[in-house]
């Protein structure tokens, strides 16, 4: 198969979360297409030691190729390394100014720095150009909790719920209760009280 064909494969099987059979199929990379395409399905497998290099090298060769940065983003907040992530994330953005994905991988990387008020600029910017982004919604969510805001914390979670269902496991209690929040130490606030969070668990973020 041409180099084309493989990344055209690598993709399908990324979109049908099958990182595995994408990365066999990419086992020997040789485009800045392909070191992306890996690079997601490593990101996809939360190997996100493994998908830097990829993610490096597919820059390297198109250095204009702003799903990379993306990626490279993704692999970076995955690593808890919120400056870089933010860096290569404002580049995918520069590249490609209506890329709500990196607007909300953005957001995330702001919500690790605690920089919550910047975060949820981008989550508005994401669901602007994307409505029905589910991620979106849930991340603003959580800022807005940490931030004190139960109500737009509340709005977002059902409209996360609503588009997609997979949230309310992550409502602490489901639908029709309070939306709660994960704090140091394994303490919770309930969103409809002014938050005291010094705080955030960032594995509550998507």
């Amino acid at each position: 198969m041409t180099d084309a064909a493989l990344v055209a494969l690598a993709w399908r099987l990324n979109h049908a979360r099958d990182y595995d059979g994408a990365i066999e199929a990419l086992a020997d990379p040789a485009s800045a297409s392909a070191f992306n395409a890996r690079g997601f399905a490593y990101n996809g497998r939360k190997e996100y030691e493994r998908a830097k290099p990829d993610l490096d090298e597919a820059i390297r060769l198109d250095p204009g190729l702003a799903d990379a940065f993306n990626n490279r983003g993704y692999a970076f907040n995955g690593l808890r390394f919120f400056d870089g992530a933010i860096a290569a994330l404002t580049e995918a953005i520069r590249l490609h100014p209506g890329f709500a994905d990196a607007f909300n991988g953005r957001g995330f990387g702001y919500c690790g720095l605690e920089q919550f008020e910047r975060a949820v600029l981008d989550f508005d910017v994401a669901l602007r150009l994307q409505p029905d982004f589910a991620s979106a919604h849930y991340n603003r969510a959580r800022a807005h909790a940490a931030l004190g805001q139960p109500e737009a914390a509340e709005r977002d979670f059902n409209a996360a719920i609503r588009l997609n269902p997979r949230y309310e496991a992550l409502s602490f209690g489901g639908a029709g209760h309070s939306l709660r929040v994960t704090a140091g130490e394994g303490r919770t606030h309930d969103c409809r009280q002014k938050s005291q969070m010094t705080t955030v668990n960032i594995d509550r973020f998507e």
